[in-house]
């Protein structure tokens, strides 16, 4: 009976991750598509896109699997070819270079990168948090209590994607979206890799944590750049918020009148804490439930 159940689990995870798969790059280009068509993007230059990206990914996703698992390939191409008896992918490798590739590919037909890597930011977000909601359920059903990070994986992507649904409802410079969402991903990546180091093979780990610091660097710098901002302005903003800072502690230290005012916000400091939760927990609700319906407008086939 234990074999017949065991047979019937493996069966069930092999359904659930292909089909979780499926669905998942299905409402992705889906969502994609619908958010191009909000902006009046042609639909097969966006068909053009998700075919450029898919190759991408392909070609990259397997390249950088064998450039980093080098005790399984031993540098073999012929490990390499035959992916169907040497099986192995880069889900990093794989974006990578399909964002590289479409970046060509938009660059040669003098299309806008960053506006078209913006719609596509929350619409992978969703497809990454569908893709590993499936796996989680995977291994919960193999009883495998080792695998908790895919909690922490599609809990993160879900809220990564409700923070993107919600900035939306905004207009924001080309980029915003996109870079928003590569710093948040890789911080989830290094959040989890830290919190799962040890039950992670060390060579994984740190090439997780390597590939997400420099990710997060890179996207960092870039965002600030796309936002024109300049450094020397936000230098003098930040030191004259220190310095206006330094100054009420001082007045605090200086002035009775300032540090009986301290002394009473200490003191009814849980009343503060209280109403703070308070409303917290109600503009949460809110703006779950605006996301929801935000949700819902996503998914529908009119304009």
């Amino acid at each position: 009976m234990s074999i017949i159940a065991s047979i019937f689990v493996h069966y069930i995870n092999i359904i659930l991750s292909t089909s979780g798969f499926s669905l998942a790059v299905f409402l992705a280009i889906f969502l994609f598509w619908r958010a191009g068509r909000r902006e009046l993007v042609d639909s097969q230059t966006l068909l053009d896109v998700v075919a450029v990206f898919i190759a991408g990914a392909l070609i990259f996703g397997r390249l950088a699997d064998f450039l980093v698992r080098f005790d399984y390939y031993h540098l073999s191409i012929r490990r390499l070819v035959f992916f169907n008896v040497f099986w192995g992918f880069d889900m990093h490798g794989a974006f990578i270079g399909g964002v590289l590739l479409v970046w060509f590919y938009l660059r040669s037909k003098k299309d806008k990168f960053w506006f078209t890597f913006d719609l596509g930011a929350s619409a992978v977000a969703f497809g990454a948090f569908l893709y590993l909601f499936f796996k989680y359920l995977t291994f919960v059903i193999s009883k495998n209590a080792t695998r908790f990070e895919y909690l922490y994986y599609f809990i993160g992507f879900l809220i990564i994607f409700w923070a993107l649904k919600r900035f939306e409802r905004k207009k924001k410079h080309d980029g915003f979206f996109a870079n928003f969402f590569l710093v948040s991903s890789a911080v989830l990546n290094v959040l989890v890799n830290i919190i799962f180091f040890k039950k992670l093979t060390v060579e994984v780990a740190y090439y997780h944590l390597i590939f997400s610091f420099i990710l997060i660097l890179l996207a960092s710098v870039n965002w600030y750049v796309l936002a024109k901002r300049k450094i020397s302005r936000d230098i003098k903003s930040a030191f004259g918020g220190i310095l206006l800072s330094v100054l009420k502690v001082k007045r605090v230290i200086t002035n009775i009148r300032e540090a009986d005012n301290v002394a009473k916000a200490i003191i009814l400091s849980p009343l503060y804490l209280v109403k703070l939760v308070y409303f917290l927990v109600k503009y949460l609700g809110r703006e779950f439930m605006a996301s929801i319906f935000d949700l819902g407008r996503s998914f529908r086939f009119k304009k």
